[in-house]
């Protein structure tokens, strides 16, 4: 099946790699992630409609940075999802970023939320339109109006 030793070894080792990545990043894709544009602000409230909206903690760093948290690092707690993407336009955007945990399945119980967020503006938010802290699952929704370009790092915890 394979020509020599050295392929067979080649294959071994790259084999171990990825399944060592797979190891090593045990939190990377468990959160469904979606970043959308929207031309009129007031859509941004509309697409939420109905769900009891939970506003995350905001703070700024020296830097600029907004971070928003929900919960508590707790004893035994570990990262159980981390995403993060950088998007940016010629024209001020007002834009939505909708993160879910887990992707599928079942998710470890969540105690703590923090998510970066760097934008040309001063303006949005991020609530909690599902799940929470103390349950398997959450969704959030961070918003930012009228910037130029947006990134975000969300790191969330659980048991």
């Amino acid at each position: 099946m394979f020509s020599s030793p050295a392929v067979v070894v080649s294959a071994f080792l790259l084999l171990a790699c990825v399944f060592s990545t797979t190891l090593a990043n045990p939190a990377k894709n468990q959160t469904l992630v979606e970043i959308i544009t929207i031309d009129d602000a007031s859509k941004l409230k509309d697409i939420s409609k109905g769900a009891e909206l939970i506003p995350m903690s905001q703070d700024r760093d020296t830097k600029g940075v907004i971070r928003y948290t929900l919960g508590n690092r707790s004893s035994g707690d570990r990262l159980v999802s981390q995403a993060s993407d950088s998007v940016s336009w010629n024209t001020p955007q007002s834009v939505q970023l909708r993160l879910e945990y887990p992707a599928s399945g079942t998710g470890a119980v969540i105690t703590h939320v923090q998510i970066d967020v760097n934008q040309s503006s001063n303006s949005g938010q991020a609530y909690v339109i599902a799940g929470g802290i103390g349950q398997r699952r959450i969704v959030i929704i961070v918003e930012a109006y009228n910037t130029y370009y947006f990134s975000y790092v969300s790191n969330i915890y659980g048991i």
